[in-house]
């Protein structure tokens, strides 16, 4: 008989496990709980974690395993206690943190922030036994994210793409929610990188260079430092967040500094044939322009990137300091406003298809995820799905690159579907030919059998277009047997025919046919062969 505490066979432990053993097993078992779609499960993970910590204890005051078995579970400790020690999740979250930071400032010197160093340094934390707590491993998290949203330090490049794999937030981005407005920084700066992911590959890695010159300490001169300030400076206001996280922006003052401090003073030199103003010459296919007037704008949106970068909470690299409750976020980060059906509905009225002859029935439906720009335009899409019709995904794309700017309070990235039914063709409208008027061309159906035809059933079907007057205008043999000289004479009656009424279809098929009967040689000629006429029962064919 297995005497084993249910608590324990929980964790996959036996009688004999101690507290080392309890806590690794609990963290591994916790790694296959998903704690926000399955509360239940981890509830009573928990409680089973927490009641096997008391059992080396009570093995050792001579608890036996079949009493303790048949008990009622120790009560649980409050949510966030470790032990019987009760040590603060704070303290434990500052422990651990304080561990990475200096993992983290190893890998700097190192230069090894590149290899994937990074990611086992943050995994490594999570698999510490001071973070098995819960509201410690969630502290530890909001430690990360606060240094990351807090403004660009050495290394944070890497920084934020390592924290966002190992606590997977571009997969669910509800966890971030959870720290306030360091939380929604974040989530804008991810946004913000799927929006850079879209671009053509050269711009995304023109602009990956300017963001590394920013990391710099050593800025270009003359007009390569105003091309790369201009450029710079587009790129900041249409990745503000991402940019503060990933980049030195005060830099970009100091450059800005820099090219004053440098540049030939006004109407002096080739300046004065510019007319004092700076070229915007950044990424392939951005637009030039960029007077002395948008580069102080341009200034003026950095100045409240910076701003709000200086009010996010939380502590910046190897700063001991006790963490600061989160602030609300400021006016200027209301939520954005969702694509409406009218502007959806716009995009439609601009798509230019129409579906090829011969298209298959069916539906088409394509979906894309956009991303707009600073400004509201269009700044690049990835196709989520696609239809069974290329051409109209084709179309589709082009009239969304094709819209105006959106309200600069839309949201930057929306999905956005569309699609049609095509149908079975539509019946010819009009009134079928009559047997009166099929036998009438049965009638002027001229032709004589050869001599050596054999016997048996000779049958032409054929599509007939007629033009506006109700003329014949073409004749196509759609399937014949036998006689290809027969099916010729059957067509040239049907275009010989007088106009048909309005009433008739634009379009009609028409089946004829004759049967030739198996007929006694003459020794001097032969009798006519049967006159040719309409197959009994046979009516014109819709298409």
């Amino acid at each position: 008989m297995d005497h084993t505490p249910h608590f324990l066979t929980r964790l996959g432990l036996g009688a004999d496990a101690d507290a080392k053993l309890i806590r690794r097993a609990y963290a591994r078992e916790l790694k296959l709980v998903d704690q926000a779609l399955d509360a239940a499960n981890f509830q009573h993970l928990r409680e089973a974690y927490e009641t096997a910590l008391g059992w080396p204890a009570r093995q050792a005051h001579g608890s036996a395993p079949e009493r303790a078995d048949r008990e009622a579970p120790v009560a649980a400790p409050p949510a966030g206690a470790w032990d019987a020690g009760a040590v603060a999740p704070q303290t434990l979250a500052d422990a651990v943190f304080a561990k990475f930071t200096h993992a983290y400032a190893a890998l700097l010197d190192a230069r090894l922030m590149e290899d994937g160093s990074l990611q086992a340094a943050l995994r490594r934390c999570l698999a510490d036994d001071e973070l098995l707590n819960i509201s410690a491993r969630t502290l530890f998290e909001e430690r990360v994210a606060q240094l990351l949203a807090n403004g660009w330090q050495r290394g944070h490049e890497f920084l934020f793409a390592a924290a966002g794999a190992v606590f997977d937030w571009a997969r669910d981005r509800r966890s971030l929610q959870r720290f306030g407005f360091a939380g929604m920084v974040l989530n804008r700066a991810i946004e913000e990188q799927s929006m850079f992911d879209a671009q053509i590959e050269a711009d995304r890695r023109f602009q990956q260079k300017l963001a590394a010159y920013l990391r710099g300490d050593t800025p270009s001169r003359g007009e390569q430092l105003r091309r790369e300030i201009d450029a710079a400076e587009r790129m900041a206001a249409r990745f503000p967040n991402l940019m503060a996280v990933i980049a030195d922006l005060e830099q970009l003052a100091r450059w800005r500094q820099l090219e004053r401090r440098t540049s030939p003073p006004p109407g002096a030199g080739h300046a004065g044939a510019r007319g004092g103003a700076v070229q915007m010459a950044d990424w392939p296919g951005a637009k030039n322009g960029g007077t002395g007037v948008g580069r102080l704008l341009y200034l003026a949106a950095l100045g409240l990137i910076a701003l709000l970068a200086l009010l996010a909470i939380g502590t910046v690299l190897l700063d001991d300091s006790p963490r600061r409750p989160p602030r609300a976020p400021p006016a200027a980060q209301a939520p954005d406003v969702p694509i409406t059906e009218a502007q959806v509905d716009e995009i439609a009225s601009r798509i230019k298809f129409k579906s090829p002859p011969g298209a298959p029935p069916g539906k088409r439906e394509v979906e894309f995820q956009v991303f707009l720009d600073a400004d509201g335009s269009v700044l690049g899409m990835n196709k989520l799905g696609r239809s069974i019709e290329p051409a109209y995904d084709d179309a589709v794309e082009a009239a969304i690159k094709q819209s105006k700017p959106f309200p600069a309070t839309s949201v930057k990235v929306f999905r956005v579907r569309f699609g049609f039914t095509l149908g079975a063709p539509a019946p010819p409208k009009g009134k079928p030919l009559t047997r009166a008027q099929l036998d009438e061309i049965g009638a002027r159906i001229d032709y004589d059998f050869p001599p050596d035809s054999p016997a048996g059933l000779y049958r032409v079907e054929l599509d007939v277009t007629l033009d506006a007057k109700g003329v014949v205008s073409a004749v196509d043999t759609k399937r014949t047997s036998k006689d290809r000289a027969y099916a010729a004479a059957v067509a040239k009656a049907i275009r010989e025919s007088k106009p048909f009424p309005a009433s008739t279809p634009r379009n009609f098929s028409v089946i004829y046919g004759t049967t030739l009967s198996k007929r006694a040689r003459a020794p001097e000629a032969e009798a006519p062969a049967e006159a040719e006429a309409p197959v009994s029962g046979e009516e014109p064919v819709q298409p």
